[in-house]
């Protein structure tokens, strides 16, 4: 019944008006046309090849397909669809759509012009040879465009033909429409056979190299936009996607060129403001694109984002008002809630972000499984409401393999991995999610059921060495450290270049105390790839995990060493919530140092100075001497406001370690803060001697004090 009254919408837009009419940008929405007579290809076809060729209009914007049947469908669902909730959605001016059918070889097109421009509507209608898709396109804009109300030039006809002319044949056109809706899937047999037979095509070409960009084939992807730019040098959206793609590839200064040269076809193209500003190094500056951007399209999501990040770096709330008036007009886009929450955490406001969270799943009527799963987020600061949404979300999605996931791990956290194993198994039975697989292996691991592990984790099938890989991997994030060395080691056997490997093998060694052969493994791994990621951490990692105890082998019970190669797992991963808990747990049954000192270090980075300083002083009781120890005592006490003890523990840091840049610059710190401002200089150029990298850190600071000392 509700797609009877979704065709019925499309079919009557003549009979539906409004009122407010918008100013600035004329935004147009265009829905899909019903079809019949076998041409279903024209449903998205010839919306999306309108919506693309639109765009080129100095002062149109026309938002992807894919969004305007996401509102429709939305509000479908919510029996509130009509032409004026439509256009309210995006605060058009004009809801464009219709019906095409056949009559022998022509397409007759029924056309409805409705919305706030149109405070009566406007009927228009054509006959074009069916066959002849950019004709029907030529066509239809052109009569479109005689009834914009806007000033059309001559130049800017030829720009949308241009455009239009583009559009492919009629069995490449489905493939290059359903990907022109901008979701997050793509079909790329069916974009290659569009290549194979439409290769002159901007539109195919951009399209195809949207999906390998996808695809994460970058290099191809990068060499296909720049094509489409030169088969298309008026498509906008030729040049939208090439700047996409090159901002991917890390090429700043290429994609800001892309974009310009987009926007000097179209001012007002959205997505173009967005990726310029996303390049631009003046903040002032981005931040106008952004808000022109969000004018175009209001429900642009990743304009709020990149605005709100930009603000919270002078005026977090009114980073919090931007994405708050996101979620106002797009509640569906979990990220902008998730990012509101980031914001409130970062603030030390985890009550805040509670009651944000829950405020929200009280007032959607039917909220996503993942607006139920940024609970994630509130586990450290409140675990059992954290975990009673979770459940909510459960009720609501019990096939959800993400909110089965976050519940299992709750209960990880909470050591009760047995609970956790059957919850997984349960879920397994009846969704073979590669995710549920792999967490049960992990847990499974855990406990020490290690055939057990290997069997669940060899049901994910594969081929031999990368699931020796995993495997491997799945050991080290359980804890097993001595099988994760018996899964490597034939691995480097076979392939002593293989740098990922040598890599997750020197984290095996180094968690066995086998320091040494840990070293050089990360140094072989390095020498093969400088940026192997695992190496640098684990290398970091290890030296400062010597530092701490001068060098010497910690010994632990296995119970307490499984844990702690947990935690330390958990610190790569930037969980320091379970890495604080982990840590917590070994010392319960070990308390020793090293583990005191990660449990400091994790609860530290979760935010929360006040709980890591017992952690951090028990470690000063076995390594008295430790500079790093010192440090990170002094960093606590300076959040604290305990600037006396700070002044004492990095005073000391730099006396038994005067080549920790770290330390002089947390000193120098104190001694600005008690307005001491030449020690603060001499500690800060200390440290950037030591350390130029930490200029950008603080020349500012630097430059004040020098100011103020005068």
């Amino acid at each position: 019944m509700k797609s009877l009254r979704m065709k019925c919408l499309i079919l009557c837009l003549c009979l539906l008006g409004s009122t407010v009419l918008a100013q600035g940008t004329k935004r147009i929405v265009i829905l899909p046309f019903n079809t019949s007579g076998g041409i279903e290809v024209y449903r998205l076809g010839l919306a999306a090849a309108l919506q693309r060729s639109l765009n080129d209009l100095n002062g149109v914007y026309v938002p992807p397909i894919g969004d305007a049947i996401l509102v429709t469908q939305r509000q479908l669902e919510s029996d509130t669809l009509s032409i004026d909730n439509v256009a309210s959605a995006f605060n058009a001016d004009i809801v464009i759509s219709g019906q095409i059918s056949v009559s022998g070889d022509q397409a007759e097109v029924l056309l409805g012009l409705a919305g706030p421009s149109f405070p009566t509507i406007q009927n228009l209608s054509f006959t074009v040879p069916v066959n002849d898709a950019v004709t029907l396109g030529q066509t239809v804009a052109s009569g479109i465009l005689d009834n914009l109300g806007l000033t059309i030039t001559q130049t800017d006809r030829d720009e949308v033909n241009l455009t239009l002319a583009e559009t492919p044949s009629l069995p490449s056109l489905g493939a290059v429409a359903e990907t022109s809706l901008q979701l997050p899937t793509v079909n790329l047999t069916n974009l290659s056979a569009a290549m194979q037979l439409d290769n002159g095509s901007s539109w195919v070409t951009t399209e195809y190299a949207r999906a390998l960009a996808i695809a994460n084939t970058p290099d191809e992807a990068e060499a296909l936009g720049l094509e489409a730019t030169q088969q298309g040098p008026t498509d906008i959206e030729a040049w939208v996607n090439y700047g996409i793609i090159l901002r991917s590839n890390g090429k700043g200064a290429e994609a800001r060129a892309a974009f310009e040269q987009a926007l000097s076809l179209n001012p007002n193209h959205a997505v173009a403001l967005v990726g310029l500003a996303s390049v631009l190094d003046n903040s002032a500056e981005a931040q106008t694109r952004l808000e022109a951007a969000l004018e175009a399209y209001p429900r642009l999501s990743q304009a709020y984002l990149e605005l709100a990040n930009l603000q919270f770096q002078d005026n977090p709330q009114t980073a919090l008002q931007t994405l708050r008036r996101g979620t106002q007009i797009i509640p569906e886009t979990v990220a902008l809630h998730s990012a509101f929450m980031d914001y409130a955490l970062q603030l030390g406001d985890a009550q805040g972000a509670l009651s944000y969270l829950q405020g929200e799943l009280s007032k959607q009527t039917s909220p996503s499984a993942g607006l139920y799963g940024l609970a994630a987020k509130l586990m450290s600061a409140y675990p059992s409401e954290a975990a009673a949404i979770i459940q909510q979300g459960r009720g609501r999605y019990p096939d959800n393999a993400n909110l089965t996931l976050l519940d299992a791990r709750m209960l990880e956290s909470q050591g009760e991995y047995a609970a956790a194993e059957s919850l997984l198994q349960t879920a397994v039975s009846s969704n073979s999610s590669p995710e549920l697989i792999n967490r049960l292996a992990i847990v499974q691991a855990k406990q020490g059921k290690l055939e057990a592990a290997k069997e669940t984790f060899a049901s994910l099938g594969g081929d031999n060495a990368t699931s020796q890989y995993n495997l491997g991997q799945l050991y080290l994030e359980a804890g097993e450290n001595e099988a994760a060395l018996s899964v490597f080691e034939p691995l480097i056997a076979s392939n002593p270049n293989d740098a990922d490997a040598l890599a997750y093998y020197g984290v095996a060694l180094a968690r066995l105390g086998r320091y040494q052969q840990a070293l050089e493994a990360f140094d072989k791994s390095l020498s093969l790839n400088s940026n192997q990621t695992i190496a640098l951490q684990g290398k970091t990692q290890l030296e400062q995990q010597v530092q701490i105890s001068g060098g010497q082998a910690i010994q632990m019970n296995q119970e307490a060493t499984q844990l702690f190669s947990q935690g330390q797992n958990a610190l790569s991963n930037r969980d320091f919530a379970t890495a604080a808990s982990l840590f917590a747990q070994a010392r319960t049954l070990d308390d020793n140092g090293l583990l005191a000192f990660y449990e400091g270090y994790a609860y530290y980075f979760d935010g929360k100075p006040r709980q890591a300083v017992p952690g951090f002083n028990r470690a000063l009781e076995a390594f008295p001497n430790s500079d790093i120890v010192l440090n990170n005592l002094g960093l606590v006490q300076i959040e604290l406001g305990r600037l006396d003890l700070a002044l004492d523990y990095l005073t000391k840091a730099t006396s038994q370690n005067s080549a920790n840049d770290q330390a002089h610059l947390n000193l120098g710190l104190v001694y600005y803060r008690l307005s001491d401002y030449d020690k603060a200089i001499s500690e800060w150029e200390t440290a950037l001697n030591l350390n130029p990298s930490l200029d950008a850190t603080v020349s500012d600071l630097l430059a004040d004090a020098r100011a103020k000392a005068q």
